[in-house]
């Protein structure tokens, strides 16, 4: 009998500088708190296209862990020490963007 042991999660991207296909997972993508948004890195050129949240396969944004909560909260408390485009402004600009878009599906999911 055939077993599926991972389900294919493999998406392809064309860059938009070299024009390289490249295939890549969810692990692969970063996070630009700039632009809040998520790239992947091209293979070939390194230049970073845009991966849209409707390309990531069955994304849905997970609600903070505990440890998470914790960690957002205390950059909230610091961040008139923070300074502006630090990792630490970043993370933050991440952790709330990733929050208020659970508590998006989370309210949609309540009001079906």
């Amino acid at each position: 009998m055939i077993k599926i042991i991972k389900p294919g999660t493999r998406k392809k991207k064309e860059c938009v500088e070299c024009g390289c296909v490249f295939s890549y997972e969810n692990e692969d993508l970063k996070w630009d708190a700039d632009r809040i948004q998520y790239y992947v890195l091209c293979p070939q050129c390194a230049a970073a296209p845009t991966v849209k949240v409707t390309e990531i396969k069955e994304w849905k944004p997970e609600p903070l862990s505990p440890a998470e909560k914790d960690e957002m909260r205390t950059l909230l408390a610091n961040r008139l020490a923070i300074s502006e485009g630090s990792r630490a402004s970043q993370r933050l600009q991440e952790l709330m963007w990733r929050d208020s878009k659970a508590q998006e599906v989370k309210y949609e999911a309540d009001s079906d």
